[in-house]
């Protein structure tokens, strides 16, 4: 009986690991130099839901815990034209890199990526 209720009581935290998946990914300037502080959004486009995210020293971001679903990820940086890959599918338990290379810019200016995302 103990065993029982010991797997009902870690199911939720058993279906929480199993179906979320995570963007990550590098952010560069056009000489390929990895960007310190560039804010990535991620919206899933079916419900509107957004996490926010900054790259750290070393240029990377990660955003894990996500549903599986489809997302527009937007990335920003002062000096910089906006990049933004729409449409981009999370699958379960996947982690999807996605790479930006910003151009320089005005921030107002927008650069569509048509890209999809590499699963690890």
């Amino acid at each position: 009986m103990k065993t029982a209720f010991l797997l009902v009581g870690l199911s939720p935290l058993l279906l929480g690991q199993i179906s979320s998946g995570t963007f990550y990914g590098s952010i560069e300037d056009p000489s390929g130099g990895l960007l310190a502080g560039a804010r990535v959004d991620i919206r899933q486009e079916k419900t509107g839901f957004v996490r926010h995210t900054s790259t750290g020293a070393t240029g990377l971001y990660r955003l894990p815990d996500l549903a599986p679903g489809v997302y527009s990820v937007t990335v920003q940086r002062s000096g910089f034209r906006t990049s933004v890959a729409p449409h981009v599918r999370l699958e379960i338990n996947q982690e999807a890199r996605l790479d930006f290379h910003l151009e320089i810019g005005a921030a107002h200016e927008t650069v569509t990526v048509a890209a999809a995302a590499s699963p690890l």
